[in-house]
């Protein structure tokens, strides 16, 4: 399974190669792994390698359990940061980036097909899956609750991680790419879902994972 956060947002026009170093992107997702590795029985494997998808970052899943976590450092896909990454948050790349990165991470959870199952979908998230057909609806919703949990470690890894003013602009970098962009593909609007949650309590209980405390906030919606 290839899950990808910013493969909706076609057409941005983000930092070049030049300006955002691929080295640089891939020192921030070692680090990230390198976190969020407690939170998961297997570490991820960190690849750098030209895809032809328009998408800087993904994951890919394997039926044995092993997971990958995708740079793929093509102009195309480098140009997608843009939905992201713009001069206004510039002094706040580095933790955007560790967010998209931690969103990746979460495909990886082992818990997450019991964490996104547990997710709460409202009616008018149900009603815009609904009109793309029922058997299409049915594979739509199971994308959408995935991405909705990942979005929700995303956001987890940055309240539990970061400064709260540094946090605040990285929650609202991803949950604004959602709102703005989420629409054109009902898959990936996780919007909805994704603003209760940012509202919420978002500190992790003692001893608490990110994939639990994410299974135990969708739960609760």
């Amino acid at each position: 399974m290839l899950s990808i956060l910013v493969s909706l947002f076609i057409g941005a026009s983000g930092p070049s190669l030049e300006e955002l170093p691929v080295q640089r992107v891939e020192a921030i997702a070692q680090q990230v792994v390198n976190e969020l590795s407690q939170h998961q029985g297997e570490t991820p494997t960190l690849v750098v390698t030209p895809r032809p998808e328009p998408t800087p970052l993904g994951a890919i899943s394997y039926a044995g359990g092993h997971c990958k976590i995708i740079i793929n450092p093509t102009a195309s896909a480098w140009a997608q940061w843009g939905r992201f990454l713009t001069p206004e948050n510039q002094n706040s790349w580095d933790q955007i980036i560790a967010a998209s990165v931690a969103h990746e991470f979460g495909h990886c959870m082992k818990d997450a097909r019991l964490g996104s199952s547990m997710a709460h979908l409202s009616e008018q998230t149900l009603s815009a899956l609904g009109s793309i057909g029922q058997t299409s609806a049915s594979q739509a919703t199971r994308v959408l609750k995935q991405e909705l949990f990942s979005d929700t470690v995303a956001v987890l890894y940055a309240k539990n991680t970061m400064d709260e003013n540094t946090a605040e602009t990285v929650i609202q970098s991803i949950y604004q790419a959602r709102l703005k962009f989420g629409s054109e593909d009902p898959s990936h609007d996780t919007s909805r879902e994704l603003g209760k949650v940012i509202h919420g309590e978002l500190s992790l209980a003692q001893g608490e994972k990110i994939s639990q405390a994410a299974t135990r906030i969708l739960s609760g919606l």
